[in-house]
């Protein structure tokens, strides 16, 4: 069955990491358009999230296509790092099972038991 803890957060880095992880890093209930300043309100630090888990849509730079996986708070940090762009589906959860159930959940739902 699906959750309804339904939460979309877009994950950003505006400038240069920091000395953490977390630093400079942020996350929000929009996209963030350009020139908006991270002061904003419904902006707020990624560190805010720290030891919570999500199910991710990730578009790598040199990569076609979107993937979806159950990361950390700490791994989007990282894949900020990367260049890679980061949006939460679903979450924040308290520990990766659920994360990664409630995709399994979601992608169930949709394509069935698999019996056409």
């Amino acid at each position: 069955m699906l959750s309804n803890k339904r939460s979309t957060y877009f994950f950003f880095q505006p400038g240069a990491s920091g000395k953490d992880r977390f630093e400079g890093k942020y996350a929000c209930k929009h996209p963030l358009r350009e020139n908006q300043s991270v002061a904003k309100e419904g902006i707020v630090p990624l560190r805010r999230y720290a030891g919570q888990y999500w199910w991710v849509e990730m578009r790598e730079k040199n990569r076609k296509g979107v993937r979806h996986k159950a990361l950390s708070t700490e791994q989007i940090a990282e894949a900020l790092d990367c260049g890679t762009g980061v949006v939460a589906i679903r979450g924040p959860y308290s520990s990766l099972k659920e994360a990664s159930d409630r995709m399994e959940d979601y992608w169930e739902a949709i394509l069935g038991d698999g019996e056409w």
